[in-house]
C-alpha cells in the first residue's frame, strides 16, 4: 500500500478508480487488436506464429504423449531469424499432421498461418526480447483461447 501511495505522489500512474477496465478478448485477433505491445508486424507474426505452433504442440502432445516440435524452438529465443527457421518447419509439420488427420482446429491453424506470412517481415526496430516475449505470450495464450473455444462449443450443445 505504501509503494501505491510513493507511486501515486509521483503521478505515475492514473488513479486505479478511473481506469476503464475492458473485459479481455479471448481470440488471438482480438487479443492481438486489444493490446498495444502488438505496435510492428514483426510483433504479430511472432504472436500468431506461437498460437500455431502450440497447436501442434497440443497435437503432438495428443498423440504422441511428448513435443518433439518443442526443440525447434530455439529455447525461446526468437528473433527474426529464429521466425524464419520455425515457420516453414511449422509448415511442413503441420502438413504432415494434416494428412493423418491428426492436427486439431485445421481451419484456425491455417487461418492463424496465414496471418504469419501476411505479417513476417524483418523490422530492425524490434528487438529480439520483444519478438521472444510476443512468440511465448502466443504459445500460453493459445491454451486459453482453446478453452474459450471448447467452453462455447460446450455452451452450444
Amino acid at each position: 500500500f505504501t509503494i501505491y501511495q510513493y507511486f501515486q505522489t509521483l503521478q505515475l500512474f492514473e488513479p486505479m478508480d478511473s481506469q476503464v477496465k475492458e473485459p479481455l478478448i479471448m481470440t488471438a485477433e482480438g487479443f492481438v487488436a486489444q493490446h498495444t505491445l502488438f505496435n510492428s508486424d514483426l510483433k504479430k507474426a511472432a504472436f500468431y506464429l506461437g498460437c500455431a505452433t502450440q497447436i501442434l504442440l497440443s497435437s503432438q502432445y495428443s498423440h504422441l504423449k511428448s513435443e518433439p516440435f518443442a526443440l525447434q524452438l530455439h529455447n525461446l529465443n526468437i528473433g527474426y531469424r529464429e521466425l524464419m527457421e520455425i515457420y516453414p518447419k511449422l509448415l511442413n509439420k503441420a502438413k504432415e499432421y494434416k494428412r493423418a488427420d491428426k492436427l486439431y482446429n485445421s481451419q484456425y491453424f491455417d487461418d492463424l498461418l496465414t496471418k504469419v506470412g501476411l505479417y513476417l517481415q524483418e523490422d530492425k526496430d524490434v528487438h529480439k526480447t520483444e519478438t521472444s516475449y510476443a512468440f511465448s505470450l502466443g504459445l500460453v495464450m493459445e491454451k486459453e483461447f482453446a478453452n474459450q473455444r471448447r467452453e462455447a462449443r460446450q455452451s452450444h450443445n
